[in-house]
């Protein structure tokens, strides 16, 4: 079993290193391990370890097959015992894991201690997929075939800058504000479709800066760089820091935020309780919003 969980771990992280550090044991022993197993399974699982591991085609099967053992194992132990632990491996766009998860990670740790959250920040719905991923937290995107889509919230596109630039805005038109003031643009957040109906259809932004990283975007508007249009929900922290104000009340839709989960990872009972405190995250944020 200790071999099965040495190639689960290797083939996950994708480096022996990480996967040492990961179990606890050197790299050596790790390679060793893997070895024994291909040897009792007369299968060759990986073709190199360096410097990626890379699992032949048979690798990529059985890994898929040892991430579910491993995951039932591990959850068994953690329902078993009161001092066990489990993981939930968790998938999120980059601006709502910096800008919503990130700050209520401690709050998570505190209601529930042997949950360990190992949380990657990338932007492919495509990851939820794979790579073995348990849960996505994605903004938009399309609905996957034999996928739960769990709704988070709603929220709206708003403009903000720093206080002065803001202020500066407030007393211009939007055409003004838009060919004549520093802008920042995220490809879904474009400001010719969140003007539309301001400004003359022939007048086209022309962005200082164009991003797809949400946070940098919104730190851009904090420090005076330029106008950033963001969703409201991410960057209410800032918004009641000061660091950046509204420009007007005018908003537009943004897409929705939603949980992406396949039916069997949502029977899990850790699971159940992430979900669980997500949605009451959700709606203790929604209930201060409207103070």
């Amino acid at each position: 079993m200790s071999n099965l969980l040495a190639f689960e771990s290797v083939a996950r992280n994708q480096s022996l290193s990480r996967a040492a550090s990961e179990l606890g044991i050197t790299k050596s022993a790790l390679t060793h391990s893997i070895a024994l197993l291909e040897h009792r399974l007369k299968l060759r699982l990986v073709y190199r370890y360096s410097p990626l591991v890379i699992l032949t085609p048979v690798g990529h099967s059985y890994f898929a097959a040892s991430q579910a053992f491993a995951r039932r194992l591990r959850d068994d132990h953690y329902l078993k015992s009161s001092t066990a632990t489990t993981q939930i491996r968790v998938s999120s766009s980059r601006g709502l894991a910096r800008l919503w998860l990130g700050p209520r990670m401690n709050g998570f740790h505190a209601a529930h201690p042997r949950i360990e959250l190992i949380v990657s920040a990338v932007d492919r719905l495509e990851s939820v997929l794979g790579d073995g991923v348990d849960i996505g937290l994605r903004y938009g995107g399309p609905s996957l075939p034999d996928m739960m889509s769990i709704p988070m919230w709603e929220d709206r596109l708003v403009v903000v800058g720093n206080p002065q630039l803001a202020r500066k805005a407030r007393f211009m038109t939007m055409a003004e504000v838009i060919s004549t003031l520093p802008l920042v643009q995220h490809p879904s957040m474009e400001w010719t479709t969140w003007a539309s109906g301001l400004i003359p259809a022939s007048l086209k932004a022309r962005p200082r800066i164009n991003t797809v990283d949400l946070q940098f975007g919104l730190e851009c508007a904090a420090h005076g760089v330029g106008l950033a249009i963001v969703p409201r929900r991410l960057a209410q922290a800032h918004l009641q820091s000061g660091r950046v104000e509204l420009i007007n009340s005018h908003s537009i839709p943004a897409k929705p935020y939603h949980a992406v989960v396949s039916e069997e990872q949502s029977r899990r009972e850790p699971m159940r309780l992430f979900v669980d405190w997500i949605q009451r995250q959700v709606a203790s944020d929604s209930a201060a919003m409207a103070d």
